[in-house]
C-alpha cells in the first residue's frame, strides 16, 4: 500500500511539471467571440418542429409521420444554410467597408477567418521564428534539467533508475 501512494505522489508531481512546463512555454490562444449558428431564433424554432415531428413519428410509426419528420429535417437543414448564407454576407458587407474605409488589416483578418488561411498553429511554441522556438525549448529543459529538482523533503533518496550511463 505504501509503494501504490508513492507512486500516486510522484506522479501528482510529475503531472503539475509537466503543467507548469506547458504554462511556461505554449502561448495561449485567444477565444473566438463568434456565435454559433444554432442559437439563431429561426434555428431553433425550426429545430424545436422537427423535434416534435420526430417524438410523433417515434410514438406512431406510420409512413405519413416518417414523412413529416424528414420534411422538418429538411426545413432545418434550408434554415441552417440561409443562416450560414446571411452570416456570410454580413462578413462580405464588413471586408467591402473595412477597404473603403482603408483598414486594410482588417479586410484581410477577415478574409483569413471566412477561407480559414493562416490560422495560428495550436500549441506552438512562443517564438518569432524557429529559432527563437528552439531557444525557448533548450532554456526551459536546460533549468530544468541542469538544475536540482525541488523537493519538499531533501532528505528523501530518490534511486537512480539507469546508474551509470555513457552518455
Amino acid at each position: 500500500m505504501l509503494e501504490e501512494d508513492d507512486s500516486e505522489t510522484k506522479y501528482e508531481k510529475f503531472v503539475q511539471a509537466n503543467r507548469q512546463a506547458m504554462e511556461e512555454c505554449v502561448p495561449r490562444r485567444s477565444k473566438k467571440n463568434a456565435i454559433p449558428i444554432s442559437t439563431d431564433q429561426r434555428v431553433a424554432e425550426t429545430r424545436r418542429v422537427a423535434g416534435v415531428a420526430h417524438h410523433i413519428w417515434d410514438t406512431d410509426n406510420s409512413e405519413e409521420n416518417k414523412e413529416a419528420w424528414r420534411l422538418a429535417l429538411n426545413d432545418l437543414y434550408l434554415v441552417y444554410e440561409q443562416v450560414q448564407e446571411q452570416a456570410l454576407e454580413e462578413q462580405i458587407r464588413n471586408i467591402e467597408s473595412a477597404h473603403g474605409d482603408q483598414k486594410y488589416g482588417e479586410a484581410w483578418r477577415t478574409v483569413n477567418e471566412i477561407t480559414g488561411r493562416k490560422r495560428a498553429r495550436e500549441g506552438q511554441v512562443s517564438g518569432k521564428s524557429p529559432e527563437e522556438r528552439k531557444t525557448t525549448w533548450f532554456s526551459h529543459f536546460r533549468n530544468l534539467l541542469g538544475n536540482p529538482p525541488d523537493v519538499d523533503d531533501s532528505e528523501e533518496d530518490v534511486p537512480s533508475i539507469f546508474g551509470n550511463l555513457d552518455i
